[in-house]
């Protein structure tokens, strides 16, 4: 059996055997659709109205149809995959299956495993390393919306346990590395502005932290014409008055 795997993390990409298969954009469509409703199998009917909704129902059913036959034949029986290794149909139904690997799966389960287990970091930093961008980054189709905003929610949640870890063992490496990360997410972050400052600070990188403040301050000026928090002046004063290190 092949091994097919299924991207829907930053940009979709559909491979079999680490070779990348490309589909017309509404086969992409399809696939993510069924790959996104795993565990409630979505009908075929229901994949057409998402798709084709502005087409009446028939229009909409025969687009399916269309699709579901390219993709068997010149796609899936092209690379010697019966459409039962990648679809499985039940009835009007269809869904994946169980060996095709979504990296939104994957991600999900690392999220869940890392938050109840004492191996807690290992796993969460490899449900980082599967996060390759916001799903199906430049897809604006509305049933998209709700599970973009879940599961960044889950990356940034990630991301703050091991920020605070690597803070809470000294590891300053990891700190910066975690607290990049955060603030690409969520520039305006004055919280963890203040606390990657004090990790650069005593790193001996003064310029750094001082470049990090001017850069949150920019933004905030600009965009929403305030200043930074308390909490982050008071660390910046802390930096900027502090010659001992003027790397």
């Amino acid at each position: 059996m092949a091994n097919i795997e299924i991207g829907l993390l930053g940009e979709f990409s559909l491979r079999v055997d680490g070779m990348r298969i490309a589909l017309p954009p509404q086969l992409c469509q399809i696939v993510a659709l069924v790959a996104l409703s795993r565990n409630r199998c979505l009908s075929r009917d229901e994949i057409a109205t998402e798709i084709w909704g502005e087409l009446s129902d028939e229009s909409a059913k025969r687009n399916m149809r269309v699709c579901l036959s390219h993709f068997k034949k010149d796609f899936l029986e092209k690379n010697g995959i019966p459409l039962s290794e990648f679809f499985i149909r039940d009835g009007n139904r269809i869904f994946l299956h169980d060996n095709v690997i979504v990296d939104v799966e994957v991600f999900s389960r690392n999220v869940l495993m890392g938050t109840e287990s004492s191996n807690k970091r290992e796993l969460l930093a490899d449900a980082v390393a599967v996060y390759k961008g916001d799903l199906l980054l430049t897809w604006g189709f509305e049933w998209i919306y709700f599970e973009r905003h879940r599961l960044n929610t889950m990356y940034m949640e990630c991301l703050a346990i091991l920020f605070e870890v690597a803070l809470t063992h000294d590891e300053y490496h990891s700190a910066i590395n975690w607290g990049n990360l955060l603030l690409k997410e969520d520039p305006y972050d004055e919280a963890v502005t203040a606390k990657l400052m004090k990790v650069l600070h005593c790193q001996g990188r003064r310029v750094k932290a001082i470049e990090l403040f001017r850069g949150l301050s920019d933004r905030l000026r600009h965009d929403y014409g305030i200043a930074p928090s308390a909490q982050v002046r008071s660390q910046f004063e802390a930096v900027s008055t502090d010659r001992s290190s003027l790397s």
